[in-house]
């Protein structure tokens, strides 16, 4: 699937949405998620973007199942109403395999 490169401002909210997320649960898990990130793939949040499996990865070793259904309630939340471009969607939706 090829798909467009997102703005700058979809970037953020993706981004800022997941770290809610994440600081939901606790408010240690978005910086032990960075950081697992970064040490199985040497890859930052944001490289995420284009390779959403790696953090699907991180999350499903990190996170139990309650805590994951928690992270995409959060995630859901944070994002709102917000109409999601192809990308975003995409994303999101490899979260939610």
């Amino acid at each position: 699937m090829m798909l467009r490169r997102l703005e700058p401002e979809d970037v953020e909210l993706l981004m800022l949405s997941i770290e809610f997320a994440l600081n939901g649960i606790s408010s240690n898990t978005f910086e032990k998620i960075r950081s697992k990130l970064y040490e199985k793939f040497e890859f930052h949040l944001d490289d995420c973007i284009e390779y959403p499996h790696a953090l699907k990865c991180i999350l499903d070793e990190f996170l139990d199942a309650d805590s994951y259904d928690d992270f995409l309630k959060l995630l859901d939340k944070s994002l709102g109403k917000t109409e999601l471009n192809d990308q975003v969607s995409y994303f999101v939706n490899v979260l939610k395999i």
